[in-house]
């Protein structure tokens, strides 16, 4: 203090006398200054033990009578400049460190300013080690102080707009590259999933538990949905529309099929999708549903496939997209190969079926599987056997009666009279 004392009576003397500093207040002193009505502030005018008590009454007299600035204004208009525009350099470096947030803090600590409320944040608030743990401390006052937000809430609403709304997106970007992922996971180490914020997920970052716990967390956390969702809605789109298409496509050659059923295994068929992906209504896949259909689904025995299997068997149980490109035989045949005629099932279809091979075969299966007698015997058979046995289709297609039929299907001399 004393050094300060000889410093203002130096000043003083220099100024032949006008002003006798030793009776002013250092507001007063720096109104002169300011004034250019004396040179400089009093050697170690800011070294002084008690310059931060009065640092903070001047930044005060600076704001409110110099610049006549309102709450607004401080936030949009304050800099380092702005002290160093109204000669209080030295103040600003040596009792704030250069920092326009600190003295504007030291000046209103009642209004609680945050270094992000001001246009531009203080110099490598957010850069370096110091810098994360700034950004770490003020995320979680955004989302737990500020907005109240549960994890959940965090889930379903983090986005940029968020940090740009909050005045933050300066932060997110030096602190954390722009990413949410970056900051949600250095703020809340291990507790989210990168697919859990909303943000693109880089290819490299997959592998096959990391896609599984996608998935599940796309069905059940992020969409809710009930099997019969996922029956009747999932397809690629929905994996694009929630940026997980560059996971199907790493993990289950972009398949939703192959997604869902490696998540919950066992749980869902190919023809259980009703946006079924392309390749899952071949004629192999269509045996699978087939089998699956008669055996697990309905229990049919062989006598049920014969008389109850039909087209809309298959597609009350959301199997129609195979009998819509392939006849009930052939996914019947494809499933248990040369184990039933056509002419078996009640479902076949006699539209340009019948032909002297066709008509043929259907003979010889009738007289030597189905009833195992001989040629002679069989001329005596009555039509109504081949109605029976859905043959009617021979003797139209013959137009004689059954003996003359035998004759011909077995090489009798009348063999001849149809060629």
């Amino acid at each position: 203090m004393e050094n300060l004392q000889e410093e203002v009576f130096k000043i003083w003397v220099r100024s032949s006398k006008k002003f006798d500093l030793t009776n002013l207040s250092e507001v007063e002193v720096f109104k002169l200054v300011l004034a250019g009505k004396i040179s400089r502030f009093p050697k170690f005018f800011w070294e002084d033990e008690e310059a931060k008590i009065y640092s903070p009454l001047i930044v005060r007299y600076l704001i409110e009578n110099i610049l006549n600035w309102d709450n607004d204004d401080i936030l949009q208009k304050l800099r380092k400049q702005t002290f160093y525009d109204n000669k209080l350099g030295g103040m600003i470096v040596i009792i704030y460190d250069s920092s326009p947030y600190k003295a504007i803090n030291s000046a209103y600590p009642e209004r609680e300013y945050k270094p992000f409320d001001f246009c531009n944040a203080p110099n490598n608030y957010w850069q370096g080690d110091i810098g994360r743990s700034n950004a770490i401390k003020w995320t979680k006052w955004l989302i737990e102080e500020k907005l109240k937000w549960s994890k959940t809430d965090i889930r379903e609403k983090i986005n940029h707009k968020v940090f740009v709304d909050n005045n933050l997106h300066g932060m997110l970007k030096k602190a954390f590259n722009t990413s949410l992922w970056e900051c949600i996971e250095a703020t809340y180490p291990n507790e989210f999933q990168i697919f859990e914020i909303g943000e693109h997920v880089p290819n490299n970052y997959w592998d096959m538990d990391k896609a599984i716990k996608a998935t599940k967390w796309l069905i059940q956390t992020k969409l809710n949905w009930t099997e019969e969702d996922v029956k009747n809605n999932l397809d690629k789109q929905v994996f694009i529309d929630n940026d997980l298409y560059g996971m199907i496509q790493r993990c289950f050659n972009s398949s939703p099929y192959l997604a869902i059923n490696t998540a919950y295994p066992t749980r869902y068929n190919p023809w259980d999708l009703n946006k079924s992906p392309f390749g899952f209504n071949s004629l192999e896949s269509g045996a699978n549903a087939t089998k699956w259909l008669i055996e697990e689904k309905l229990a049919f025995t062989e006598n049920d496939i014969r008389e109850k299997l039909s087209a809309t068997t298959f597609k009350n149980n959301g199997l129609n997209m195979f009998v819509e490109k392939f006849s009930v035989y052939e996914l019947v045949n494809s499933t248990y190969p040369d184990k039933y005629m056509p002419w078996e099932l009640k479902a076949y279809s006699t539209i340009g079926f019948w032909n002297k091979v066709t008509a043929t075969e259907a003979t010889r299966w009738l007289v030597e599987t189905k009833l195992k007698c001989t040629p002679q015997d069989a001329k005596a058979l009555p039509k109504s056997i081949f109605i029976d046995n859905r043959l009617s289709g021979v003797l139209k297609w013959f137009n004689c009666p059954v003996k003359d039929v035998i004759d011909m299907v077995y090489g009798s001399p009348r063999a001849g009279v149809i060629d």
